[in-house]
């Protein structure tokens, strides 16, 4: 009895071990142009608030992308490993704003691909925010989104073409890819923008 006792505590331990390694990986890949206004650990899930990352200069909008809060569902064994797994996100009222540049590419949050100007850092790049660790996200859930275009392509300034609100998902089951990469399997619309 006393070895399941201790056994279960820690297991709780760990857990909460965990989900701190969580926190302080989200806060850290947001980079040095984003805001949260408060970070909860719970038994199972972190919840983030008030997230908000700003445009560079020259980016069509204030922000890129904001969220009112983002629930993230760790796995235990994942956060002790190389690679992280996240059973899932739910992302509640998100705001993500989309450049479509004169020479048609799409850029979306750079700031989380590229330096704090958002220019794209070298792969050996040293800046404390570009480090990288593989994450599996087994299921996103946006819950009523906004999405905005601004296309460059077709004039300047850019010419905002917004989204109706939104809610979809998308999952990874089924497994790996033919690559033996995880892909996403699944995405479904459950009204608005395509998730």
């Amino acid at each position: 009895m006393v070895a399941l006792a201790v056994v279960i505590a820690g297991g709780v331990v760990l857990f909460r071990v965990a989900v701190g390694v969580l926190k302080d990986e989200v806060t850290h890949a947001l980079g040095p142009k984003s805001e949260i206004a408060k970070i909860s650990v719970g038994w199972s899930s972190v919840d983030v608030e008030g997230v908000r990352i700003h445009g560079a200069a020259g980016w069509p909008s204030a922000e890129t992308f904001r969220a009112d809060r983002i629930t993230l569902v760790p796995s235990l064994l994942g956060a002790f490993s190389g690679r992280f797994r996240v059973h899932s996100i739910t992302i509640v009222r998100p705001y993500l704003s989309v450049l479509r540049t004169k020479d048609g590419q799409l850029k979306v949050v750079p700031s989380l691909l590229s330096g704090a100007d958002g220019r794209d850092q070298p792969e050996d790049s040293s800046l404390p925010h570009a480090r990288t660790r593989a994450v599996t996200i087994d299921l996103i859930t946006l819950r009523d989104g906004v999405l905005e275009l601004f296309d460059a392509a077709v004039t300047q300034p850019p010419l905002k073409i917004p989204a109706p609100a939104g809610a979809g998902d998308c999952d990874r089951r089924g497994g790996p890819g033919p690559d033996g990469e995880d892909a996403v399997r699944r995405c479904r619309r459950s009204e608005g923008y395509a998730a």
